[in-house]
């Protein structure tokens, strides 16, 4: 693999490389990259990966590394602290309230820290409120007109990426550079030679993300906020500008409510016109105060932009070649419209850049093949390589399809397949993951088992960091998650014994983005199904048993609970995607397997 990117980079080519689970892959693509002396950037699909490249593989490489080469690390903007905003909150909350104890420990942090990253200072799940008060958006951020603009730990890193000749992003920050979302930003990509995607299985995905337009109720409440902050530091004197945000908040609010409970944006055109006519009324009142302060001036830009996005995306039709939807949210909404496609718009983009795309995972193929991720990425001819775990999966895993009645998705196949397992986890000792494709399926396993007696670790209950540390440190750990735990989530060793799938991860069908893709396959000629709906479930399938074994000493027992692999024409090509292993036939066979791996354990450790 190494060899392969070595060449692509010497003959600024693009090439897709699938790299099975231990092949090094990591290691692979560095190696080249640091002896070419090539200006690059390395892009991965989670944080956690981003993080171990900065503080475990590149130190690795360090003496291989040229003499003076420099190294960057560049994360998002919800990563870092703001200054300026941080200021703000501080003196929007009492002496006593909990958040300002909070906001405190992040200002005497943010005095000592050098580089200002959150992730130093705070959990991202369990400070998920409290994190975008204190970090800026490219909407309310004010560039190199804040007062704070020396000090922002967001632009210094940018300053530091921008002379580095290496430096590590992640697949939201890369996108965002590409589609020139930060248009006062300075653009890292001009400035490389070599761009590596890891985990580029999710490109399609966050590419669409920032290649389409999006509004949500969190840029509006904002929006609310800085107005409101700014109206109390100037002497709250603009009564125009204050009767304005309070009427627009009121008709912001009740459209929020109205649409909590809807699916789309039918039956609220009254409510939609009236946060035009809002909208507005904030402009202009904005428009009357804006040489008062750089905030004001910002925030009426603000307005009048959300103002034009507002109206396209709650629009009665869709672009043709864009898909639109409303997601409601716990706490708001937020209106979407993407594009069905990005071959184009990526493949061009790709093909007009004078530099080496390297894109890598250890799930690109379908069937063995690239034709897929390749047609939907509109890369053409690329170069691919396919390399194969090093693995003995027949030798280290058995796979079990329970003999399951039920509907998959239903309440009842979730029972059906709880009974199944509970044989299993008291074999194996707990050592197990239990992944689902929805919360409901996740709960009303939780409370099945509870019923039975057997105590687990469930996503949202507590931190994903520190759920993974409770289950390296519990003996009879059993973990319910969904799909946020299927991939980017590693416990070598002799953590995990028993993986159980409910059911193949297929997108739902409801899904605008869906339909949409699906409508434009077959007007190509292709049928939805098979070019949209299975080649993600595939995916998502295989990212999932990639869990189970991280390493040459890992033994498990795959338990997926979906009988449609063996009754649907489409089951062998999932099973032809999955690595080979041995089948077995029956729960008895089931129970003996991960039984005999437990019994192993225990007599390892004597």
């Amino acid at each position: 693999m190494a060899a392969a990117v070595g060449r692509a980079i010497e003959s600024v080519s693009d090439l897709l490389i699938e790299a099975g689970t231990g092949t090094g892959k990591t290691l692979a693509y560095l190696l080249p990259l640091l002896l070419s002396g090539k200006r690059a950037i390395i892009s991965t699909g989670t944080r956690t990966l981003q993080d171990q490249l900065w503080s475990v593989d590149l130190p690795r490489l360090k003496g291989i590394a040229p003499v003076g080469v420099r190294l960057a690390l560049l994360k998002g903007r919800s990563n870092y602290v703001c200054p300026r905003r941080l200021d703000v909150c501080l003196g929007e909350y009492s002496a006593d309230d909990e958040t300002r104890s909070r906001l405190i420990d992040i200002r005497q942090w943010a005095s000592r820290t050098r580089t200002g990253d959150l992730g130093e200072v705070t959990d991202g799940e369990a400070d998920s409120r409290l994190i975008p008060l204190v970090t800026s958006t490219a909407d309310n951020c004010q560039g190199r007109a804040c007062e704070y603009f020396d000090a922002c730990p967001l632009y210094r890193a940018r300053a530091r990426a921008l002379e580095a000749d290496l430096v590590v992003v992640n697949h939201h920050l890369l996108f965002s550079d590409l589609s020139g979302e930060e248009e006062a930003m300075p653009s890292l990509l001009p400035r490389a030679d070599v761009i590596v995607m890891d985990e580029a299985h999710q490109a399609p995905h966050v590419a669409r993300q920032f290649f389409g337009r999006r509004l949500g109720s969190a840029e509006l409440i904002d929006l609310l906020r800085d107005i409101g902050s700014e109206f109390q530091a100037l002497g709250s004197e603009d009564v125009g500008l204050a009767a304005a945000a309070r009427d627009f908040e009121s008709v912001f609010r009740r459209l929020s409510r109205a649409w909590s409970t809807s699916a789309d944006c039918a039956g609220s055109d009254d409510l939609i016109e009236q946060v035009d006519l809002a909208f507005a009324a904030l402009a202009t009142a904005l428009s009357l105060v804006r040489e008062r302060s750089r905030i004001y001036e910002h925030c009426y830009q603000r307005v009048v932009r959300f103002a034009d996005l507002f109206a396209l995306l709650t629009e009665s039709d869709a672009p043709a070649g864009y898909a639109k939807w409303l997601e409601r949210q716990s706490n708001g909404f937020s209106l979407h419209l993407a594009p069905v496609s990005i071959a184009d718009e990526f493949g061009e983009r790709v093909r007009a850049a004078a530099q080496s795309w390297i894109l890598t995972s250890a799930t690109l193929t379908v069937d063995g093949s690239f034709e897929h991720v390749a047609a939907e990425l509109g890369l053409g001819d690329v170069q691919t390589m396919l390399l194969e775990s090093p693995f003995d999966y027949r030798g280290q895993v058995k796979g079990w399809l329970p003999p399951l009645e039920a509907l998959p998705g239903s309440r009842e196949h979730t029972s059906e397949l709880v009974e199944c397992t509970l044989p299993l986890l008291h074999a194996c000792a707990g050592r197990t993951f239990m992944l689902f494709t929805s919360y409901r399926a996740m709960f009303d396993a939780e409370a099945l088992l509870a019923s039975r007696g057997v105590a687990c670790l469930v996503q949202t209950r507590a931190p994903r960091s520190r759920l993974l540390t409770q289950f390296r440190q519990t003996e009879r750990a059993v973990l319910l998650a969904t799909q946020s735990f299927w991939e980017g989530v590693d416990v070598r060793g002799t953590d995990l014994r028993l993986l159980v799938i409910d059911k193949l991860p297929f997108p739902s069908p409801e899904s605008p983005i869906i339909r949409a893709r699906m409508d434009h396959a077959m007007v190509a000629g292709s049928d939805g199904f098979d070019a949209i709906m299975l080649p993600q479930a595939i995916t998502g399938l295989r990212q999932g048993f990639g869990r189970l074994v991280r390493s040459e000493t890992d033994r498990g027992l795959f338990v997926l609970g979906d009988t449609r692999v063996k009754t649907r024409a489409y089951g062998r090509r999932v099973r032809a995607s999955l690595p080979d292993m041995e089948w077995l036939d029956s729960a008895d066979e089931a129970v003996r397997a991960v039984g005999s791996l437990s019994r192993a354990d225990t007599e390892i450790s004597a």
